[in-house]
């Protein structure tokens, strides 16, 4: 009797133990999902991002204006004096316009 107990009682964490693994699986799949969601949003901002350098360069006026439409720039002073200040990929004519 004690025998059997301890037979059925293995077989039960036998199946709990595959159900935690495949839990585990489609967590993990998830987790990776996310991560890849994650890279293509930052792709994304960067790509946005470097389109707005560009249009600033053609016209600094658009230039703000789509990357504040975007929320790539708070318009507010302080933030576009930060954007103007690190000038990175932007033309220093475009600037003193």
């Amino acid at each position: 009797m004690e025998l059997e107990n301890i037979r059925r009682r293995k077989q039960e964490l036998l199946v709990e133990i595959q159900r935690l693994r495949e839990e585990l699986s489609e967590a993990m799949s998830e987790v990776e999902g996310l991560e890849a969601n994650e890279g293509s949003k930052t792709l994304q901002r960067n790509r946005k991002m470097a389109m707005g350098r560009k249009k600033f360069n053609m016209d600094p006026k658009k230039g703000i204006q789509f990357l504040v439409e975007n929320e790539l720039l708070q318009n507010t002073p302080e933030e576009i004096a930060r954007f103007l200040y690190k000038g990175e990929g932007l033309n220093k004519t475009a600037i003193g316009d």
